[in-house]
C-alpha cells in the first residue's frame, strides 16, 4: 500500500508539472487573452496617430463624410449627357397584322414586324436648378468636412489629455513612493532615538501611523493609474489592459513657442505677453473649423438666394433620337424581303417656368433669414473663439512662468528637509519640525508635477483653439511660425 501511495503522488506531480508547462506555452502564444505587457515605448505622436486611425467613432464620422461626397458627385451627373437605348424582337407566332394598329395600312399591304431599335440623346445646356443644387451640395459638403476637422481636433485633444493624465499619475505615484521611503527613514531614526532614550515610544507610533496613511494613498493612486491607462487605450483603439512605456514630454521638445528658455526673460515684459496673445489670435482665427463650416453654410444660402432671383431665365437642352423598325414584305416574285423604316429627330428645347405660385419669392425670403441667422452665429463664434484664445494664452503664459518657480521651490524644500532630518537625528529639532519639513517637501514635489503638466494641458487646449497642433506639422513649418513670433517680440 505504501508503494502504491508513492506512485500515485508521483503521477499527480507529473500531471501538474505537464499542465503547468502547457499553461506557460499558451500564455506565450496568446498573450492578448490576459494582461498584456508591451516593452515598446509609446510616443505622444504615436498615441495620437493610433487614435485617429483606430477610433471607431471617428471612423464612422469619416464614412458619413464620404457618403456626403458621393451626393456631390450625384448632382454633377446632371451636367453630363444622357443616352438611352432600347430594342425589341417580335416572335414569329406574333407577327400578324392585327397586333399593331399603328402600322395597319402597311401590314394590310403585306408588311409584317420583325423588331425595332431606338436610341435617344439629351444634353443639358443650362439648368439653373441643377447648377444651384450642385453648388449647394458642394458647400454643405465643405461645411461637414470642416465639422469633421473640428471633431478630429477634439479627438486629438482627448487623446493628448489622456496621455498627459497617465504621465501625471505615474509621476505622482513616484512622488508618493519617495515620500513613503522618507517616512520609513524617519521611522528608523525615531526607533534609534527611542532606543537611546532620546525619544518616546509615541514618537515611533506617530511615524508608523503616517506610514500606513501613505500606503493607502499609494494604493489609491495605483487604481487611478489603471483607469487612466484604460481610457488612453480606449481612445487609441487598443486592448484595455495593454501597458506600454510612455515617452516623457519636455519643454524643449514639446513646448511649441515656449520651447526656448529665453522666453522666461521675454515674458517678464507685459507688452510681450500681449504680442504673444495677438500672435496666437492671428494664427488661430483663419484655422477655426467652426468658422469655416459656418462660412460654407452661408455660401450655400447665398446660392439659394441667387438661384431664386434668376428664375426668369429658361432652361435649355439639346435632344436627339433615332428609331428603326425592322419589317418584312412580299416582293414581286412572291418571296418575302426584309427592310426597315428609320426615323430621325434632332432639336433643342427650352423650358420657362413663368409662375410657380410665389414659391421663388418665399424661397428668397427664407434663405435670407437663414443667412442672417448664420451671420449672427458666426459673429458670436468669432467673438467666443477670440476670447478663448486670449484667456487660454494668458493662463498658458502664467503656467509657463510658474513651472520654473515650482522646480526651484522643490529643490529648496528638499534641501530644507535634509537639514531638518540631520538636526532631528542629533535631537536639535522636535518631531513636528521634521513632519513639517517632510510635508513641505511632499507638497513641493506634488506642486512641481501638477504645475508642469497643467502647462502642457493648457498648451494642448490652446493648440486646439487655434486649430494648429505643431507635433502633427512639418518641423520646418513650425520653425517658420516660431521665427515669425520671435521677430514680433524683437520688434522686427
Amino acid at each position: 500500500m505504501k508503494v502504491n501511495s508513492i506512485t500515485y503522488m508521483q503521477r499527480a506531480r507529473r500531471i501538474i508539472y505537464r499542465c503547468g508547462i502547457i499553461l506557460f506555452l499558451l500564455l506565450l502564444l496568446f498573450p492578448e487573452k490576459g494582461f498584456t505587457q508591451i516593452n515598446t515605448t509609446l510616443t505622444f505622436l504615436g498615441a495620437v496617430e493610433q487614435g485617429i486611425k483606430s477610433n471607431q467613432g471617428f471612423a464612422a464620422q469619416q464614412s458619413n463624410l464620404q457618403a456626403k461626397e458621393k451626393d456631390v458627385k450625384i448632382t454633377r451627373a446632371n451636367f453630363l449627357p444622357s443616352l438611352q437605348f432600347s430594342g425589341s424582337v417580335t416572335p414569329a407566332w406574333n407577327r400578324s397584322v392585327n397586333n399593331l394598329d399603328a402600322l395597319d395600312n402597311l401590314f394590310q399591304s403585306g408588311f409584317k414586324p420583325l423588331g425595332s431599335f431606338s436610341a435617344g440623346f439629351n444634353q443639358m445646356i443650362y439648368n439653373e436648378g441643377y447648377f444651384a443644387k450642385h453648388k449647394i451640395q458642394k458647400n454643405l459638403y465643405i461645411s461637414q468636412q470642416e465639422q469633421l476637422r473640428g471633431k478630429r481636433y477634439k479627438l486629438i485633444t482627448a487623446i493628448g489629455e489622456a496621455y498627459i493624465n497617465t504621465l501625471i499619475g505615474e509621476d505622482l505615484l513616484m512622488v508618493l513612493n519617495k515620500n513613503l521611503e522618507l517616512t520609513k527613514r524617519n521611522l528608523d531614526a525615531a526607533i534609534y532615538r527611542a532606543e537611546i532614550g532620546a525619544a518616546s515610544l509615541q514618537e515611533t507610533l506617530r511615524w508608523k501611523t503616517k506610514l500606513y496613511s501613505e500606503q493607502k494613498l499609494i494604493a489609491g493612486q495605483q487604481g487611478n493609474n489603471i483607469s487612466n491607462r484604460v481610457l488612453l487605450n480606449q481612445l487609441r483603439g487598443q486592448p484595455t489592459e495593454q501597458i506600454e512605456v510612455l515617452e516623457r514630454l519636455t519643454l524643449e521638445k514639446d513646448g511649441f513657442i515656449f520651447a526656448n528658455p529665453y522666453m522666461r526673460e521675454v515674458l517678464k515684459n507685459d507688452d510681450n505677453k500681449k504680442i504673444i496673445r495677438d500672435f496666437l489670435v492671428e494664427l488661430g482665427m483663419p484655422n477655426s473649423p467652426e468658422i469655416s463650416s459656418l462660412n460654407a453654410e452661408i455660401d450655400a444660402q447665398n446660392r439659394k438666394v441667387k438661384s431664386a432671383k434668376i428664375w426668369l431665365i429658361p432652361n435649355f437642352s439639346l435632344n436627339a433620337s433615332f428609331d428603326d423598325s425592322f419589317l418584312s414584305a412580299l416582293g414581286n416574285n412572291g418571296s418575302r424581303q426584309k427592310g426597315s423604316m428609320e426615323t430621325w429627330f434632332i432639336g433643342a428645347s427650352a423650358n420657362w417656368n413663368v409662375f410657380n405660385g410665389g414659391a421663388n419669392f418665399s424661397q428668397i425670403k427664407k434663405s435670407k433669414f437663414k443667412q442672417e441667422a448664420l451671420e449672427f452665429e458666426k459673429k458670436e463664434v468669432y467673438s467666443k473663439l477670440e476670447k478663448d484664445i486670449r484667456s487660454g494664452a494668458s493662463n498658458l503664459i502664467a503656467d509657463y512662468l510658474k513651472v520654473n518657480l515650482a522646480r526651484e521651490q522643490a529643490e529648496v524644500a528638499m534641501e530644507n528637509y535634509q537639514m531638518v532630518y540631520d538636526s532631528y537625528l542629533i535631537g536639535e529639532v522636535a518631531l513636528l519640525d521634521l513632519l513639517d519639513a517632510q510635508e513641505q517637501k511632499f507638497r513641493s514635489d506634488y506642486s512641481e508635477i501638477i504645475t508642469y503638466y497643467t502647462f502642457l494641458l493648457n498648451l494642448l487646449s490652446v493648440e486646439q483653439a487655434i486649430g494648429y497642433f505643431p507635433f502633427l506639422e512639418p518641423q520646418n513649418e513650425v520653425d517658420v511660425i516660431i521665427n515669425n513670433l520671435e521677430e514680433k517680440l524683437l520688434g522686427g
